[in-house]
């Protein structure tokens, strides 16, 4: 989406029709089923493409086999890696059907910084008038 100050976004035509679906309670935690039936409804709604951003150690095979079943149907699963910093299996991130995403740039950038200076305290700050990036030492290095 075009926001006028240069950013454009994957969908410039304003295209998009969003489907979603909560299947977390309020105890923040959902059941297998709950997430592979919600898959299911955004199926039937008409979804190309389903973005989760959950996960969990557990491999079920029910969640497998719907999200197999939807990548054979033409609709793409996205799922977040996870964000814990461990490095075993997300789910349902690390079915093979499923899209894994991670911020890994952002962690390389940040380990890059620490690597260099004293006091891993930085701030970007962006020059109004340039528009170029600065990094701006706050502890006084």
């Amino acid at each position: 989406i075009n926001n006028g100050t240069g950013v454009v976004g994957v969908m410039p035509n304003r295209n998009i029709h969003l489907h979603i679906i909560k299947v977390f309670g309020a105890a923040g935690w959902t059941y297998s089923s709950d997430l592979s039936h919600a898959a299911k409804r955004c199926q039937a709604a008409g979804a190309n493409v389903i973005s989760m951003s959950l996960g969990g150690p557990v491999l079920n095979p029910l969640e497998q086999k719907v999200f197999g079943n939807l990548l054979s149907a033409g609709i793409l699963p996205i799922a977040a890696a996870g964000n814990d910093g461990t490095k075993g299996t997300s789910y349902p991130a690390g079915y093979p059907s499923v899209v894994s995403v991670a911020a890994a740039l952002y962690l390389v950038y940040v380990l890059e910084i620490l690597k260099w200076r004293s006091t891993p305290v930085v701030k970007i700050v962006r020059d109004r008038v340039s528009g170029r990036h600065h990094d701006e030492d706050q502890a006084g290095d």
